[in-house]
Formats: structure tokens, sequence, C-alpha cells
């Protein structure tokens, strides 16, 4: 069973969830997410590719600081640009883990609290800057959170310390 097969098993109660679809050039696509991170209040757990954009990574450590556990897993496979972020969060505390034998087929997700990012969103490290990629959001999601939770666990397991 792969990492990501629990995910397709969760349903949305449509009464209580609620869906945000974003695109990379929306202006403040990146905010959204950090608006997100920003309102953790338990938890914040990153699949992310290759590295982590700036804004996410000050964000990050802003929910650490406030006592939300954050866990991030990065592909060691993927392109990184220069900055992965990777440094700059484990030395504020947070548990940062490389991986090398999960390829990054998967887009980056993002579990805070009950809501869920799937999609690129501010994790497009690209050449091309006429290059969208979207994101979609879902609030108010616990159990699709409770199956990508279940999933980053997973990931994190096989990922080397």
């Amino acid at each position: 069973m792969s990492a990501f097969e629990c995910a397709r098993a969760a349903q949305l109660p449509s009464r209580d969830a609620a869906l945000g679809a974003y695109f990379d050039a929306d202006a403040g696509s990146t905010d959204i997410e950090v608006d997100l991170i920003h309102r953790a209040r338990t938890r914040v757990l990153v699949a992310g590719g290759a590295s982590v954009p700036a804004a996410v990574a000050a964000a990050l450590c802003a929910a650490r600081g406030r006592g939300v556990d954050v866990r991030v897993v990065l592909d060691r496979t993927g392109r990184a640009t220069r900055y992965s972020g990777a440094a700059f969060l484990a030395n504020a505390g947070i548990d940062v883990v490389l991986s090398d034998r999960v390829p990054n087929a998967h887009g980056p997700f993002v579990v805070v609290d009950d809501a869920v990012v799937l999609g690129r969103a501010s994790f497009a490290q690209t050449r091309d800057a006429r290059a969208a990629g979207n994101f979609d959001v879902f609030y108010r999601a616990p159990q699709l959170a409770q199956s990508y939770a279940t999933a980053f666990w997973r990931l994190y397991g096989l990922a080397r310390r």
C-alpha cells in the first residue's frame, strides 16, 4: 500500500467543509498559505518539494514559537534552489527530515489542524516564472486532514534521519 492510498478514502461532509481553489498567478496566493499557518493551533505537517519558500519558513517558525507541533519532510531527490529552508527550520527547532526514498511524484501537501493544502501553491520552484501552479485548501475537513496526516507520518517514517 502506498503512502497516499489512505488519502483517497476520506470523505468530505459537504455541509461542514469548505474549499478554496487558488492559482500562483493570483495576487497573494502565498499569503493565503502563510495566513493558514499563522492560524494553526496544534499541528502543521509539511510534505513539500525540495525547498520551502522563505515566507512559509518564517510562518512555520512563528507557529513553532507559539507551541504548535511543526514537522517537515522535504524531497531530497528534487531540484532544490540554493535556499532549501531546511537548515533555517532546523535551527529554529523544527523537526525537518529529507527523503530520498520517496519520490516526489505526489504534489506537496500541508496539514494545518483540520485543514489541508494540496498542490503547488508557494512550493512551486520553477525557472519559468510564467508557469502557473495551483493549489486547493480544504477548510474544516478533519477526516481528510487525518488521512493526509497518516500519509505524512508514513513519509516521515521512510525518510532518513
